[in-house]
């Protein structure tokens, strides 16, 4: 894939999906968003309307807001081709003097949906790629139930390790220790995702947690939080262990051998080696490389390079015009199963001596 252009990438559409297990408050926080006008010229892209109980009518025709319904079900189940073209429509029906009437998109998932797909949908459509691009995944966890969906439902897990912050709901009726609990689960499982408590029932909802990732503002600094290179510091592997200390098995097992660790290199790698190395690891590695994001030094570039991917789906490179700081070092960020942090270590470095 080419590269792109900061700029030109900031000119498009940015898409937040907004997805969590069955029962994890998405539907309702949304909900709220919607009732409490909160969500300025966005639009909402969801499965049912019955499932968010607001007048449907009144709410196509907010001036704020757009809300449209995915005709043939499930987001993720029928993505590919009804995503494009709900998309596309909203383009086309949402217009005005030529000019687009909406400034983001948010795409509600089912509870049982992998977000996965709907990422890749928008990452490598060429017909949306003249208007849109993936903003940010956001994930809904029950701190009352959780835990324990984390380790019973793949769909749960999957949601929580690509999410970009995880929006912790209903910690007003949850115990202490089952809070303590899932915030080290959740810490294993993505450590760079901030952990953000939302209570849905609250007058004001804090609207900054749709803002969009680096590329709307990489100038200000905001791919160092994206990036969030020092929750890495600490080696977090997945223990055999639960909180109670007994062991895990058969159902509850599935993370076990989940992996989050940072790479950080300081010689600059030679133009076009560092894409030719993703698509490798990809290839080959692509089920359990569940995310991995980065900034590399690139020779003769006055910027870093910006990289991300999830799973086998590589999102095209961003170039930045300048650093986000004094550190130039390339920071690489991974979220691996079964993948050996050394192997993926000394092939970096392999490059770097060629």
């Amino acid at each position: 894939m080419g590269d792109r252009l900061e700029d030109s990438v900031s000119s498009l559409i940015p898409v937040t999906i907004l997805t969590g297990f069955l029962g994890s408050g998405k539907t309702t926080l949304l909900s709220r968003l919607i009732e409490r006008s909160a969500l300025p010229r966005t639009l909402v892209i969801i499965n049912e309307f019955g499932e968010i109980g607001l007048d449907k009518d009144l709410l196509i025709e907010d001036e704020d807001n757009s809300i449209v319904q995915m005709e043939d079900g499930c987001v993720c189940c029928s993505i590919k081709d009804t995503l494009v073209n709900t998309l596309l429509t909203a383009c086309q029906r949402f217009r005005e003097f030529g000019q687009i009437k909406f400034d983001s998109v948010l795409i509600e998932t089912t509870g049982l949906a992998d977000p996965v797909p709907i990422i890749n949908t928008l990452i490598l459509s060429p017909a949306l790629n003249d208007y849109f691009r993936l903003g940010q995944v956001l994930t809904t966890i029950d701190a009352v139930n959780g835990r324990e969906t984390l380790s019973q439902q793949p769909e749960s897990f999957k949601q929580a390790t690509v999410a970009d912050k995880l929006l912790i709901t209903k910690k007003d009726i949850a115990a202490k220790t089952e809070i303590e609990a899932l915030t080290k689960r959740l810490t294993i499982l993505n450590p760079a995702a901030p952990q953000i408590a939302v209570d849905t029932q609250q007058n004001a909802i804090e609207t900054s947690l749709f803002d969009s990732c680096f590329t709307e503002n990489a100038k200000c600094g905001t791919v160092l939080e994206w990036l969030s290179v020092d929750a890495y510091q600490v080696d977090y592997t997945s223990p055999a262990h639960n909180a109670h200390g007994a062991h895990r098995s058969g159902a509850n097992s599935h993370d076990d051998n989940i992996k989050s660790f940072c790479i950080t290199l300081e010689k600059p790698f030679k133009p076009g080696i560092i894409d030719l190395w993703i698509k490798v690891l990809l290839l080959f590695q692509g089920p359990d490389l569940l995310r991995m994001k980065g900034i590399v030094n690139v020779a003769d570039q006055r910027g870093p390079t910006v990289i991300h991917a999830v799973q086998h789906i590589f999102h095209p490179m961003v170039i930045l015009e300048t650093w986000p700081s004094l550190d130039h070092r390339t920071r690489i960020i991974f979220i691996t199963r079964n993948l050996d942090e050394a192997s993926i270590r000394r092939s970096l470095m392999d490059l770097l001596d060629e």
